[in-house]
């Protein structure tokens, strides 16, 4: 199974949608999702995202088993961690600031899983997950990234871009299609050792462009790094190092991935806090400058931390000493970072809350290392196994930098490290590192920390041919930068190219700086308060003519960098010399300094004697006053500034005080943020909601407007929600009453009160049902329905059902079978599948059959053998229609049979053909022509003498066509007149006395053929409704 972490905050929602339905479930893949959910508001992202993929979707509840093929979403409110094969879901308390829990649960992935960890960076502002990306990349992890211009907020994929090593960079969509592809790439067996010499070819593929020798690194290490380069990428070894060859991107991207930059603001804090104690202790009363060098300091988190924790330690102690940090790397991508000193929201959890305030917020929520600490951070391009060390060093850190290297490549910086420090000076290893040298004794073996005891080597070698390189310093990037805080290594370096004479160096205000070479008996400190001023420290001889040279070293309008005055004359108590005065500008640009080079001057016993001119008393005493002048406009100039100086730092503590002000504004601001962050995903959920919804909606208008069903919604109140058109046919409202109440609109139902049956129905909470009769005496199923949810009742759905078709149907149906029961001719009804649907008693006499063995048999059983084949031929022209009479014998149990006239004609229901029906009629057997024999049945209402049901071979008895039957006309048109009396006499007879009647008549029919006819009828009660169902056959043709 993998397990995948997956981070997304503002536009996430559409982002996951994308990456999810394109994700298989058949590929095992576990997905945890990371968001910025707000707790004031209830997440709906487990719904939105189960409807849009086939896997599961649940809520990452505490303690879970992940299971494959699932995807868990963070619970508003809470962070996540991974922990032995379980999600640990924790709540955020509600004070608590953001605190990046994207990175948290990055980091826990890489604890938990090592190079098996894979994150997925999607949409969203700000940088969270950028730094435990960069922690899953460091472990050999899979690191995805949602290509910036596919994402709603480019932001946090930006920054995973930018700060961590990006495996791939690619749509969401793609993510999702190709993501089984790339974990199948990720999780192949490391090959390194199948690498062999390719390893040494990479290295030289790679010269040109490294920074560094990675000859130098252990073949273990960067065989996996090249190996799972290779094998993302898709290639074969042969064909990657051909790549390697051609291609300057893969070569910068394996060398990034090679340079293995993991830093952090205070990594380890215990060990930082050890640290702190041993520095304040070795401090002491420390003056003047503490050195520090950082190798392999990245992206230069370590050393700002060094920076921070110095200037604490110097507020804290009152101490008298400053500090300087080298900060050095060979990877100057990550230099540029560290110089300008700008860092992600995300550090603000790894700085101690003491150390918080020094940072500067910028008004995008990123945090900026102030001038004052980056003025003391030299940031440089230096490789500790080749460039010449620093010197006089008092504290070296090299964390985790020393597992990657070669044993013998250690102990070579050991040696660097040994002739770098000071005795007694510090050198802090990782926590997996270790140190066994003759230079250094451990101080605290628990924390990596050691001090230089011993002696330093004697020689480095060849390795120390190499001069540092120039300080890496980016002015348009790093403002605040100094030249008088140049690193004074570097400024000895450049002084001393070839053969330097004694020298001193001055600063504008000429003071003095710095001194090398033998001035012995030149430079002198007078009694009392020391001062620097070369007034006080120089010879009056020379003091004036360096005054002069460095006026005009200062001056706009002069270019040279030295300038030179020739046989100048130096006292040296009762001798003197002659020597070249040289002073050159050192910087190009901002606060002068300058180097002032004695040349020619030797100090010994053989030196030539040169006799200065004597000056006269008065004129001595006169340049005495003019120095004095001199001296006391110096005072006062000095004062002056003292005085603007003043100005200066209270404007700064002014300044200080609305930087405070700013931070808190800032801090709002990023608070603000984080809500407004929250409220566009659950903005994004609502509008997803309410999409959904109005799909919904639009669906259920389109299905009220398609069924033959009055619908009105009515509120808790009664008042109409909704209704539909067909509801009009019985209920006085439109579209357009909305909110107005049930009470106010009229209805069609006879004898009841709508209004009081559906508030009985909102109280009870029970569905009503009831059949109704309309004003117009149709029937209606009316349906009353509370809909409840979760706070009751809110809504009453009343449905009208129209039933007036299906009663008089129902009507029929029973006035059928009230027909057949009564008749005394066997009469069979057959379905379509030619099986007996219903006999009635004169059937099963005739067959000698239980009623019980005729349901449901096949029609053919019911006759003799010989006469099946027939009867399928005349059943078949039933169905299709066509009446027609055949000459059947009956099949007793017995086996008798005679021969019986059967007439099969079809029946019909609203137009329709739903079967036949078979009549014996032996009576009819005798009678010849095409219309003897016919036989038809009908049902009608002598009250309106209307047919409710008439049979086909009715109409063609009557000669008449299909249509709503009279028997008015019947009596009136077509019955003779003189047969008419007998004819309504027995009809009056069959409805006083319920008794079956039997008429004989002749008609006369529109084609003028006059038939014979015989009527069979009893009367049918329905209420206090009579009707008369009958039965007519044609007895002969003609007068």
């Amino acid at each position: 199974m993998v397990i995948v972490g997956v981070g997304a905050s503002a536009g996430g929602l559409e982002a996951l949608t994308r990456l999810f339905e394109n994700a298989s479930p058949e590929a095992q893949v576990s997905f945890i999702v990371v968001l910025h959910l707000s707790p004031d508001y209830k997440s709906m992202m487990v719904d939105l995202l189960g409807r849009r993929t086939r896997m599961q979707v649940k809520r990452a509840e505490d303690g879970v088993a992940i299971a494959p093929g699932t995807v868990y979403v963070v619970e508003p409110g809470h962070k996540l961690a991974l922990r032995q094969g379980r999600l640990r879901s924790q709540p955020v308390p509600r004070e608590q600031r953001l605190d990046f829990p994207i990175d948290q649960f990055f980091r826990s992935l890489a604890d938990e899983l090592g190079d098996k960890a894979i994150a997925i960076v999607l949409s969203g502002t700000g940088s969270d997950g950028t730094r435990g990306s960069r922690a899953i990349g460091h472990v050999g992890g899979l690191v995805i990234v949602q290509e910036p211009t596919d994402a709603a907020f480019d932001g946090m994929p930006m920054s995973a871009i930018s700060h961590s090593n990006a495996d791939f960079v690619m749509p969401a969509g793609d993510i999702g299609k190709r993501l089984p592809d790339l974990v199948a790439r990720h999780k192949e067996t490391d090959g390194h050792t199948e690498l062999g010499d390719a390893i040494p070819q990479v290295i030289a593929a790679l010269a040109a462009s490294a920074p560094v020798d990675f000859a130098k690194y252990k073949a273990a290490t960067i065989g996996r790094r090249i190996d799972r380069r290779r094998r993302l990428i898709g290639a074969d070894f042969d064909s990657y190092i051909a790549m390697l060859r051609n291609d300057a991107d893969e070569r910068r991207a394996l060398v990034r991935d090679l340079l293995i930059n993991v830093t952090s603001f205070f990594r380890d804090r215990d060990a930082w806090h050890r640290l702190e104690e041993t520095m304040r202790l070795a401090l002491g009363d420390r003056e003047g400058e503490i050195r520090v060098w950082v190798v392999g300091c990245s992206t230069g988190e370590e050393a700002y931390s060094l920076a921070m924790v110095l200037t604490q330690l110097r507020r804290l102690t009152a101490a008298k000493w400053d500090f300087r940090i080298f900060a050095t790397d060979v990877d100057e991508d990550a230099l540029a970072i560290a110089s300008v000193a700008r860092y992600a929201a995300s550090i603000v959890d790894d700085v101690p809350t003491a150390l918080r305030a020094i940072l500067d917020r910028n008004t995008d929520g990123t945090y900026q290392v102030p001038t004052h600490l980056r003025d003391r951070v030299v940031v440089a391009p230096h490789d500790a196994t080749r460039d010449a060390p620093f010197s006089g060093i008092d504290l070296i850190t090299c964390r985790n930098v020393l597992i990657y290297l070669e044993s013998e490549v250690q102990r070579a910086l050991f040696d660097r490290f040994a002739f770098s420090l000071r005795q007694g000076g510090l050198l802090w290893l990782g926590a997996s590192e270790s140190l066994d040298h003759e230079s250094f004794v451990a101080r605290d073996r628990e924390w990596c920390l050691f001090e230089r005891r011993g002696p330093a080597p004697a020689a480095l070698g060849a390795l120390s041919a190499r001069r540092p390189r120039t300080p890496h310093v980016d002015r348009a990037r790093a403002p605040g930068g100094s030249v008088r805080h140049a690193d004074w290594l570097a400024l000895h370096r450049s002084l001393s190219q070839g053969f330097v004479p004694p020298h001193i160096v001055v600063n504008g205000r000429r003071e003095l700086l710095y001194r090398s070479g033998d001035l012995r008996g030149l430079l002198s400190l007078p009694d009392g308060m020391v001062s620097l001023d070369i007034a006080d420290v120089l010879p009056a001889g020379i003091f004036t003519t360096v005054t002069r040279l460095l006026d005009k070293l200062a001056s706009p309008a002069h270019q040279a960098q030295d300038l030179v005055a020739n046989d100048v004359s130096v006292q040296l108590g009762d001798t003197a010399a002659q020597c070249t005065l040289r002073v050159r500008r050192l910087g190009a640009e901002g606060e002068l300094l300058a180097g002032v080079f004695f040349e020619g001057l030797e100090l010994s016993d053989s030196m030539q004697v040169v006799t200065v001119p004597a000056v006269s008393g008065d004129a001595s005493e006169l340049i005495a006053d003019l120095q004095q002048q001199l001296r006391a406009m110096e005072h006062e100039r000095r004062d002056l500034a003292e005085n603007a100086q003043t100005a200066h730092e209270e404007l700064q503590a002014t300044n200080e005080e609305l930087v405070a002000a700013n931070e808190e504004l800032q801090s709002l601001n990023e608070e603000l943020q984080s809500v407004n962050e929250e409220l566009r995903t659950v903005n994004d959920e609502y509008r997803s909601k309410v999409r959904e919804l109005s799909i919904a909606h639009d669906q259920l208008d389109r299905l009220l407007a398609l069924v033959d069903v009055g619908v009105v919604v009515l509120d808790e109140e009664l008042n109409v929600v909704r209704s539909n058109q067909q509801v009009q046919r019985w209920l006085h409202v439109t579209e357009s009453d909305v909110g107005r109440p049930l009470a106010h609109f009229g209805h069609q139902l006879r004898d009841y009160s709508l209004a009081e049956r559906c508030a009985a129905a909102a109280r009870s909470g029970d569905a009503d049902e009831l059949l109704v009769q309309t004003k117009d005496g149709g029937r209606v199923l009316l349906r009353i329905a509370p809909a409840h949810s979760g706070s009751g009742s809110d809504r009453i759905v009343v449905t009208f059902h129209d039933l007036t078709s299906v009663e008089a149907m129902r009507s029929e149906n029973q006035l059928l079978a009230e027909a057949m029961r009564t008749a005394t001719v066997p009469m069979v009804i057959i379905d379509p599948d030619r099986r007996v649907l219903q006999a009635n008693d004169a059937l099963c006499t005739l067959c000698d059959r239980d009623p019980r063995w005729l349901s449901n048999l096949a029609v053919s059983e019911l006759v003799h053998p010989g006469d099946r084949e027939a009867l399928q031929s005349v059943i078949s022209a039933a169905l299709s229609g066509n009446s027609g009479r055949i000459s059947l014998r009956p099949l007793t149990p017995s086996g008798q049979s005679s021969a019986s006239g059967v007439y099969v004609g079809s029946l019909e229901s609203a137009g329709e053909i739903i079967g036949a029906v078979m009549v014996f009629e032996e009576q009819l057997a005798a009678h010849d022509g095409p219309l003897v024999g016919v036989w038809g049945y009908y049902i009608y209402d002598p009250a309106e003498n209307i047919a409710l049901f008439a049979s086909r071979a009715l109409y063609d008895l009557f000669g008449i066509d299909e249509g709503r039957l009279h028997f008015s006309y019947i009596h009136e048109s077509l019955v003779v007149a003189a047969d008419l009396a007998a004819l309504t006499t027995a009809l009056h007879a069959a409805l006083e006395t319920d008794s079956i009647q039997l008429a004989r008549y002749r008609i006369k029919r529109p084609d003028g053929r006059e038939l014979s006819l015989c009527s069979r009828f009893n009367a049918l009660r329905e209420g206090n409704r009579a009707l008369i169902a009958g039965v007519t056959w044609c007895e002969g043709e003609g007068p």
